[in-house]
């Protein structure tokens, strides 16, 4: 019989008068004693503090796979892709800086080429103006 129903029973025998308060009480006793003392009757297991104590540990062991999931990951996807594009981030940086590079240089000759042209020009315009008199 089902502990709550054999507890029942007594209290309905309680308010009938049947039983004394010490009769219910060491008769309650007595029923929930013969219940935890069978298999799968009550014992501490069933209590609320125990299922509070089991889902805390749920919790815990769900965080702990998270954070172990979370550094596979890191580990092998995350963190090789990361170097991977930092290397080719290196090369591509410098790349660029030998282009900049050549490209100021080519700036460079070209202004020097430029003001030769310039410089020679000037002096022909010179040699003209004095040579027809337009100074």
């Amino acid at each position: 019989m089902e502990v709550a129903a054999e507890i029942q029973k007594l209290k309905v025998l309680h308010d009938q008068g049947a039983l004394t308060d010490e009769e219910f009480g060491a008769a309650k006793k007595q029923v929930l004693a013969a219940a935890a003392s069978r298999p799968g009757g009550v014992s501490d297991k069933n209590t609320v503090g125990h299922a509070a104590n089991n889902f805390v540990k749920f919790i815990i062991v769900g965080a702990v796979l998270f954070f172990v999931i979370a550094a596979i990951f890191f580990f092998t996807f995350w963190l090789p892709q990361w170097k991977k594009i930092s290397s080719e981030n290196e090369i591509f940086s410098k790349q660029v800086d030998e282009q900049i590079d050549d490209a100021q240089k080519d700036m460079k000759s070209r202004r020097a080429e430029f003001d030769k042209n310039f410089k020679k020009q000037s002096e022909e315009m010179d040699q003209f103006r004095k040579k027809n008199g337009l100074n």
